[in-house]
């Protein structure tokens, strides 16, 4: 946790990990300055589809290490390259796995996107 006391500079409280489908922040001080300025909040998460998808193929180990490198949302999981898998998953047959779930992921969407230009 990092706390930064001049009005004008952010405070960032980090190293835990908590989850909630709604959150209530509770400011009662402003460390003894005249007024409160709450500017905003930001959390990082990800969709419970990230965590199915890793489930589906056996992978959940392996889930929040790829959420942690960004991967937090489904749309983004097609942007997974052999590098990330790489330095992800040591074990080939895992990484195969996976690399082999995310071609048809997208050779799915490709599928789709052509049946929606030719209707």
């Amino acid at each position: 946790m990092s706390i930064f006391f001049s009005s004008a500079e952010p405070q960032d409280f980090h190293g835990f990990r908590e989850t909630s489908r709604y959150w209530r922040l509770l400011i009662q001080d402003g460390h003894g300055g005249r007024y409160l300025c709450f500017q905003g909040v930001e959390f990082y998460g990800y969709d419970r589809e990230v965590w199915n998808f890793f489930k589906n193929l056996e992978l959940e180990a392996y889930a929040l290490s790829f959420i942690n490198l960004g991967f937090n949302k489904l749309c983004f999981i097609s942007l997974i390259n052999d590098e990330d898998i790489a330095e992800v998953i040591d074990d080939e047959e895992k990484a195969k796995i996976l690399s082999v779930a995310l071609a048809e992921r997208h050779q799915k969407g490709i599928s789709i996107l052509i049946g929606a230009t030719i209707r």
